[in-house]
């Protein structure tokens, strides 16, 4: 407002001392109606002080809209950003369900001094693998999730560990917490778990090479044969949960007395066949077994 139009006002709401100095009595009388006419929001003498109050009021609560626009702004945008995704009890699930190809959770106690110095290695791996397309990496506070720590028998912190298909296959090793070892698990991880042969002369093949390369107390090489459906999941799911402890072969051609899976070793009098009923469980439990009775050595096999 001017100079002007303000004194203008002040004297049409009866708050110029001119007005009120010309008589006591109807000075008083003035602001009597003044404050009369205010609160009943009535009168012409009220409605410019009235414009104001409004305009106050409604700067004001602009003023509030604008920030918390500002702020979820803000929260998007950082939401968006962000290379690790945050998880709690309740979005844990559904997160996990929409990754089958695989993702890394990091779970960790906010009074663990060994999970703050992992977050920035985490958060520089997350954000490369986010950049070359890689498997989304996330993050569980089990204090604000002890659900999930409970489900998952997650008792030490930092635990890093790799899901597939909705299940945890893979806890990462105590070495592995700078970021380019853990991108390297993680591009390491989601390779097939399983060499798959196209045809049965490939597979029959390639059998007495792999057989040449093991040693006398080397795990066995896991084979799987189409023989229905259930074979290859199954066998998947135990690849999954035994990576780097042995080589999973399958091949979707069958003969006459095939079994679901073979257990091949070195010489071929000790193979052993699997012809129970296949479940991933069953075979999960048939191939640890094998596994545990025998000495682990890393072993890399390619496809002839």
């Amino acid at each position: 407002f001017s100079s002007g139009h303000l004194r203008g006002t002040l004297a049409k709401i009866g708050v110029m001392k001119k007005r009120k100095g010309s008589a006591r009595a109807a000075g008083e009388e003035d602001w009597n109606d003044a404050d009369n006419a205010h609160c009943n929001g009535a009168g012409s003498s009220s409605r410019p002080f009235f414009f104001l109050k409004v305009l106050g009021v409604l700067q004001a609560a602009l003023l509030i809209v604008f920030a918390f626009i500002a702020m979820k702004s803000r929260t998007s945008v950082d939401a968006v950003d962000a290379a690790v995704r945050i998880l709690d009890d309740e979005s844990l699930p559904s997160f996990i369900a929409g990754l089958p190809n695989g993702t890394l959770l990091n779970f960790h106690s906010p009074e663990c001094p060994h999970c703050k110095a992992l977050e920035p290695e985490f958060e520089a791996a997350a954000r490369e693998l986010q950049n070359s397309g890689g498997a989304p990496l996330a993050a569980v506070n089990v204090a604000v999730a002890p659900k999930a720590a409970e489900r998952y028998k997650v008792t030490r912190y930092p635990t890093l560990l790799w899901f597939r298909f909705g299940e945890p296959v893979l806890e990462l090793p105590y070495n592995v917490r700078q970021s380019t070892k853990i991108v390297e698990y993680v591009e390491w991880a989601v390779q097939p778990a399983v060499v798959t042969f196209e045809n049965r002369a490939e597979f029959d093949e390639a059998i007495p090479q792999l057989r040449a390369v093991l040693h006398e107390n080397a795990p066995p090489l896991i084979a799987g044969f189409a023989i229905d459906g259930a074979v290859y999941p199954a066998l998947e799911m135990a690849a999954e949960r035994s990576r780097g402890k042995t080589v999973f072969l399958f091949t979707g051609t069958t003969r006459e007395g095939d079994p679901a899976l073979r257990a091949i070793f070195r010489n071929e009098s000790s193979d052993h066949d699997f012809r129970d009923t296949v479940s991933k469980s069953a075979v999960r439990s048939w191939v640890a077994g094998l596994l545990q009775k025998r000495k682990l050595a890393p072993l890399t096999a390619t496809k002839s």
